[in-house]
């Protein structure tokens, strides 16, 4: 893998009761399946791809002194990748480009000298692996060709709510907790076929493939799961 990253970040205090900063950021990354760790043949190798794609980025946030107790953080990033034919063991698919919006929100309220609350919302993403790829490209090949429907690979989501107290006990010792709740869609992880397509489909695309092993891809889930909890700190 190659991997070529830059960004430009540009900061301001220049407005009243506000810290603007905005950024843009491009990056390229690059895999060849010829140069793997897993074996010598790579035609042979489990989850190694030929492709490339590109990745751009536009980002803002503002930080404003609403009062003399309540901060404000709100930030806005926008992603777009641009997908290029992913070649697995000779076989090619072209994925879709996809762009995401991510909003943030924080806000901090100072109660008094030694005590504060926070509370923060922020919205992420996360693209599929190129290696995911591998087999969703051989299957969907599979099923173009006898007539199926072909399956999607989306980003998986995050909604993320935390709220923070901290306690400043004295110069030397702070103390806090921090509760946390996320909640997760379109997760991406290993599956069986019979999740996108039906038992017979399944078989046909097998034996296309010339598969022994029951067959299995990366894809969505399509339940959406949560995780939730707290911590105490200290400092």
């Amino acid at each position: 893998e190659w991997h070529w990253d830059n960004k430009a970040v540009f900061k301001t205090t220049r407005l009243d009761r506000h810290s603007v900063a905005l950024g843009g950021r491009y990056g390229l990354k690059k895999f060849d399946a010829e140069n793997q760790f897993f074996q010598s043949d790579n035609q042979a190798s489990f989850e190694s791809v030929d492709t490339q794609w590109k990745e751009y980025s536009v980002f803002f946030e503002d930080t404003w002194q609403a009062t003399e107790k309540l901060t404000i953080s709100l930030g806005l990033r926008y992603d777009k990748f641009l997908m290029e034919e992913v070649t697995t063991n000779g076989i090619s698919y072209t994925p879709e480009n996809e762009d995401h919006w991510s909003p943030r929100v924080a806000l901090v309220y100072q109660i008094n000298d030694f005590h504060n609350i926070k509370f923060s919302y922020q919205h992420g993403f996360r693209m599929p692996d190129a290696s995911y790829y591998d087999w969703y490209t051989q299957n969907n090949n599979a099923a173009e060709a006898l007539g199926y429907n072909t399956a999607t690979l989306e980003p998986e989501t995050m909604d993320s709510y935390e709220i923070n107290y901290l306690w400043e006990v004295n110069p030397r010792l702070s103390v806090g907790m921090n509760f946390y709740y996320n909640e997760f869609e379109k997760q991406l992880s290993w599956g069986s076929l019979d999740n996108i397509w039906s038992p017979a489909e399944v078989t046909a695309i097998n034996s296309y493939n010339g598969v022994t092993w029951g067959g299995g891809q990366f894809q969505n889930l399509q339940d959406k799961s949560q995780a939730y909890g707290g911590e105490m700190l200290a400092n």
